[in-house]
């Protein structure tokens, strides 16, 4: 089994409904797309999905990357551009590091990437939530390769104008994915010892807007 989802952890719960003997893969979609209505869905750009092992039966390391292998194979097969991750929970934490900005600040602020990465403030709240992302994944004991936050950062610049899919969560009024991109997050990093301020204070006003949106 294969999930789809932005987040920290998000299998988790998922393995606990599920026997032993059945695989569960992680999944991380590199695209920019966003559901419009039931089975209507708009693709901007990229599209590439990364998959890696979570947990099941088979401990020893090659049999695992077999596994994760054929699953990267189904999708190549398909056209879609895939790659086979070594460490899944490092693999989040990284992607944690574009999602929790843009995807909180789009709806905070009520803006989509181009006029967020056009004003000299929100270009700074950016780049600060993203080096307390860093901080809170070395703390939790992942490598986070030098300058990727920075990587990042240019290429947002450099992508179409692009809603995030919190915002549109948003604006059709459902539940904003907090617990998976936020509260877990920053759950790890307390208990490794790290406070990450900015991510806790976009996180609380966040949980404000969606309690009354709803």
């Amino acid at each position: 089994m294969l999930l789809l989802q932005n987040g920290l952890d998000v299998e988790d719960s998922l393995r606990e409904l599920l026997p032993d003997s059945l695989h569960v893969l992680g999944g991380l979609c590199y695209i920019c797309v966003h559901r419009e209505g039931p089975g209507v869905i708009t693709h901007q750009a990229l599209g590439a999905v990364h998959v890696g092992y979570h947990s099941g039966h088979i401990a020893n390391g090659p049999e695992r990357t077999a596994i994760v292998e054929e699953g990267v194979g189904l999708f190549r097969t398909a056209g879609i551009d895939s790659q086979a991750m070594a460490n899944l929970h490092q693999a989040r934490w990284q992607k944690l590091v574009w999602n929790i900005p843009y995807n909180g600040l789009s709806v905070l602020l009520g803006a989509s990437t181009t006029p967020l990465m056009a004003d000299t403030d929100s270009r700074e709240l950016i780049k600060a939530l993203m080096a307390e992302v860093v901080q809170g994944a070395i703390a939790c004991g992942h490598d986070v390769p030098a300058g990727y936050a920075e990587h990042l950062f240019m290429m947002t610049e450099k992508m179409p104008d692009y809603w995030p899919s919190m915002y549109h969560d948003f604006l059709h009024k459902r539940p904003l994915e907090l617990d998976a991109i936020y509260a877990r997050p920053l759950a790890a990093a307390k208990a490794a010892g790290c406070e990450l301020p900015r991510v806790e204070a976009l996180y609380r006003s966040l949980g404000f807007i969606d309690r009354r949106n709803r």
